[in-house]
């Protein structure tokens, strides 16, 4: 085979100009990448390729799910509209009809649509940050957005709170958006349901506390002293969506890349891919490059060691602040003159999926200080100790 046709192995595959080569896949909690393919039953043929436990699966069992925009809702994709819908998408889901469904319709109207597998729920760990929840069905046998059955969770946000002198009264609140709902919260403190009046956002927390120069936080409420504010967030599942009653004036656009924390996303585009062995040096240089102290930096590191440690290569994202911010919107008063958010999304990879993850690649070898602009952070103002400084890191696996 010529060089070429080693570095193009999708030239045949009816690739869609102007759109990523890959999509990515889901199946029973795992992600995968495959080559973006116009024909269906080649899809088809690569999702068997790269899921091993479907490889011996019947064609006709296996069902692409895939979010409209017209419905806002996960919905099966036929094999007539593929090509007509491809290019919108740039994940799909993957699930598998029951043998008794997947012949039970005689192609007649009113035939029965096949019903997708529940997928086994996960034993191996105690505190799983990925599990699988009974699939919903309507009247109608139609199956709700996996969303509505996946809860991630977002691990540890902290809170770090540095005024250049001793402040006392300081009001720090922290609201999530719909999506997600508050898990775990220390110091302990109540939390407010979202209103009518809300709109887009949900829960929220308040916390009111002394903070000294060094960082050490009094809490008015538990009356105990602490270095942080902590918490977790559990993800919200999706309501099934009704389809509109008249078709959408304005056309569907390409899917974002901004952070939905219900639909968690790294793509070679805009993450970097590095081994095990390289990944905890790369982020700690990001961090140290972002302004985070020692012990911020020792601490995201060896909490997320454990779950990074189970992959042979890591991919990870640090968030605009600006995206973030949406997702967890942070009001403190008196308002602090510098606040640095850090929040990564990391996933494993395998070695055979490398090839399409070349951008990645390429962006691990650049200096970590890249995620500076990226971010949005301001060192220097960071580091500066006669400003009122806030401080937050956090993450999620997407797995």
């Amino acid at each position: 085979m010529s060089s070429e046709g080693r570095n193009n192995p999708r030239n045949t595959q009816g690739q869609v100009s102007g759109l990523p080569v890959f999509l990515v896949a889901e199946y029973n909690g795992r992600k995968v990448t495959i080559p973006r393919n116009t024909s269906y039953q080649g899809t088809v043929a690569s999702i068997k390729k790269n899921i091993r436990s479907l490889k011996k699966a019947p064609n006709n069992r296996i069902l692409i799910l895939a979010h409209l925009e017209e419905v806002d809702d996960h919905v099966q994709v036929t094999e007539d509209v593929w090509s007509d819908l491809l290019p919108r998408f740039t994940t799909i889901r993957v699930d598998l009809a029951d043998d008794s469904s997947s012949d039970s319709s005689d192609g007649c109207t009113g035939g029965s649509i096949p019903s997708p597998t529940l997928p086994p729920h996960p034993q191996r760990n105690p505190r799983p940050r990925y599990q699988r929840r009974p699939v919903a069905r309507n009247t109608g046998g139609q199956v709700s957005t996996f969303a509505d059955w996946m809860n991630l969770t977002v691990d540890k946000p902290v809170i770090y709170l540095f005024p250049p002198a001793t402040k006392t009264n300081i009001r720090v609140e922290l609201a999530l958006t719909q999506s997600w709902t508050f898990s775990a919260i220390y110091p302990p403190t109540a939390v407010i349901a979202p209103t009518k009046d809300s709109k887009s956002l949900g829960e929220s927390i308040t916390w009111t506390v002394n903070a000294k120069p060094d960082g050490t936080l009094w809490d008015q409420l538990t009356e105990r002293e602490l270095t942080y504010l902590f918490w977790e967030a559990r993800i919200n599942p999706k309501p099934l969506s009704s389809p509109p009653t008249t078709r959408p004036s304005s056309p569907v656009e390409t899917p974002s890349h901004s952070f939905d924390p219900a639909s968690p996303t790294i793509i070679p585009s805009h993450s970097a891919l590095l081994p095990f062995a390289k990944v905890t040096g790369y982020i700690d240089d990001v961090l140290l490059a972002l302004g985070l102290h020692t012990e911020a930096r020792t601490s995201f590191i060896t909490y997320w060691l454990p779950d990074m440690s189970k992959h042979a290569f890591i991919a990870l994202r640090f968030l605009p602040q600006d995206e973030y911010e949406k997702a967890a919107p942070l009001d403190i008063s008196p308002a602090p003159q510098v606040v640095t958010r850090v929040f990564m999304l990391f996933r494993g990879v395998e070695e055979g999926q490398i090839e399409y993850w070349t951008d990645a690649v390429a962006m691990a070898q650049k200096d970590a200080s890249v995620w500076r602009d990226i971010i949005g952070a301001d060192v220097a103002r960071a580091q500066d100790r006669s400003l009122f400084r806030v401080l937050e890191w956090g993450g999620m696996e997407v797995k």
